[in-house]
Parts: C-alpha cells; structure tokens; sequence
C-alpha cells in the first residue's frame, strides 16, 4: 500500500475518519514495522503539545527537570518536518518554552521515555502522554515508558509520587521500583520509595503488588496499605483510616481527626526525617484533632500539641523525646 497522508494519520488519531478510512490506516500499519513506527511517532508529537497546553493551564510548583532531545531515525526527521507545517505555532511554542518545564522526553525508533527529575524542596505536577496525572515529590526521579502499540504503561519511580491513573482497561499502568510493582487499572494512590521501604497508600480504586520472586500478590482496597522491607523482602498489608493523610506533602495540610498522639508522630516522620521516642504507651495513646500546613516547622507542630498540656518534650538535633 502506497504512503498515507499524515493529514489522514492524524484524523485516525482523532478518532474522524469513517469506518473505510480506519481499516485503511490499520491495514498500513499492519505492513511493516516501519509503518507502525511512523504512526507511533506521530501519535506522541501530537500528544506533547496537548499535554504541554493542558500544564500550561495548571498551577505547576517550582520545578528541576532536565531536557534532551535525541532522535535516530531518518523517518523521524521526516515526520517532524511535517509535522511543523501543520502546526508551526503550537510546536515552535512547545519547543522554546514549554519543554523545560516538562523534562526528558525521548523519542527513539522503539518507543517513548519520559523522565521528571526533582531536586530538593521542589516539585512538579506532571501530565502523561497516557491522560495520567502524577505530583512527583521532591529528590524523585519518574521515567515512563509507552509506546502506542505496547501492552503496558509502565513507570519506573526512585522517591514519592502521586498518580491519578486514566483508566485503559487494555494497557495496564504498571509503577516499578526494584522487583516490586505496583499494577492498576484506573486508581488513586500513592507511593514512597525512601530508607529501603516501599509503601503503597491506596485512595481509590484497586493496586495490587507484587516482588519479582514472591508468589503470593497483595490485592489493596481503598484505605489500605502496603509496606515493603526491601531489605528482608517481608510485605505487610494494614487498615489506615483515611489514605488521603499520605498525600498532605500534594495538598499542604495535615488534618487529623482525633487521632492518637503516635498516629500524628508517624505521619510526621517522613515529612520532617525526625525520630520520636516516647516515655511511655499513656502518652502515646491521647488523642487529639487539629490542622496543621506543610510550611509549619516540626518545632511549631509540637509547641501547639504540647500547649494542651497533655505531655512536654525535648528535641536534640533530629530526635524529640516525649512524656
């Protein structure tokens, strides 16, 4: 079959053509790699400007992404020539602005890496070629990996992430992170890979996890999660009373609702990289309700606690003693 015009590839991926049109085009992919590739190509080249203008219209945090651009193939060239004649402003506006923002996106003969990059105190609220949203923690790095043809959406995570997954009954979203994996569907959850764990919070939606050589998968429901020693390998699934209490670092507050006193301290630990002792299981035990914003210090948190004068405490260097 003779070469299709791209104005008819990308009415095809715009879901316009007519029945006779869509068996066109599938039957010129269906030819040869090559042809598959090209439409590949073309598929994300219109996605990362839909992407780019959908980000444009989000309130992005502070950012450290690095951008390399590498492409092989000759067929490429071609395509991005094309390409810019159709669509001069959006992709020029693409190139000069807007891939800074997005980070590394790599297009090669085989398929699409996309990679966000954070440095410490900041971080980044990304959109996927895939629809999937995700608010990449600070000092993380998330590569995904899709091609338009492939079975799987697959995420490679090093740090904390936020996904809210586009359901694709037909190509599940896999979070990789050592030999664990973390499979779903269309879900809300996340995840933190830190001090040799990898917890799983699931907010909505199902997630199962699997280890690359345990038999056994944990299926999650909401309110559920699962901590992973990747030191012994030994996973365990408990009960939480709200997933969302993983998420304050993505909405920037803390609520707890009469939560004991050790619930609070261990939500606080991953934010603030604090150890927390306490003298005894009394003081561990009162409860408490109250608000706090990501932007109060551990030391303001634990003055407002202690004005209800239920316990006092010390804090020497990164350790707060409690009684």
């Amino acid at each position: 079959m003779n070469k299709i015009e791209d104005t008819i590839l990308l009415q095809y991926l715009n879901e316009v053509l007519d029945e006779k049109g869509i068996q066109a085009v599938e039957a010129w992919v269906s030819e040869s790699d090559d042809h598959r590739k090209y439409l590949e190509k073309l598929y994300y080249a219109t996605e990362v400007v839909a992407r780019y203008n959908a980000l444009k219209r989000a309130n992005t945090n502070k950012s450290l992404v690095n951008v390399h651009k590498k492409i092989i193939s000759h067929s490429h060239h071609q395509l991005l020539k094309l390409y810019w004649r159709r669509t001069a402003v959006g992709v020029a506006a693409f190139l000069v602005g807007a891939v800074m923002m997005l980070g590394y996106f790599h297009l090669t003969n085989q398929s699409t890496d996309y990679i966000v990059q954070t440095a410490e105190g900041d971080c980044v609220k990304v959109f996927l070629p895939d629809g999937s949203f995700v608010n990449v923690n600070e000092n993380t790095s998330l590569s995904y990996h899709h091609g338009l043809f492939a079975k799987d959406r697959e995420v490679e995570l090093n740090g904390e992430a936020y996904f809210e997954v586009k359901h694709d009954k037909s190509h599940p979203f896999v979070v990789f992170h050592k030999g664990i994996s973390a499979k779903v569907l269309g879900t809300k959850f996340n995840i933190q890979t830190k001090k040799n764990f990898f917890i799983a919070t699931l907010i909505q939606g199902s997630l199962e996890i699997s280890q690359k050589d345990k038999k056994e998968d944990l299926l999650m429901k909401p309110n559920q999660q699962v901590i992973v020693d990747m030191t012994t390998h030994d996973a365990s699934m408990i009960d939480i009373s709200d997933g969302k209490e993983s998420i304050f670092w993505v909405t920037g507050r803390m609520s707890y609702k009469d939560k004991r006193l050790e619930e609070i301290v261990e939500s606080l630990k991953s934010q603030y990289d604090i150890q927390v002792q306490f003298a005894n299981d009394a003081v561990k035990n009162q409860r408490f309700t109250c608000t706090f914003s990501t932007e109060n210090s551990v030391e303001d948190i634990f003055k407002i606690l202690s004005m209800t004068h239920r316990f006092v405490y010390q804090i020497d260097k990164d350790t707060i003693f409690i009684e």
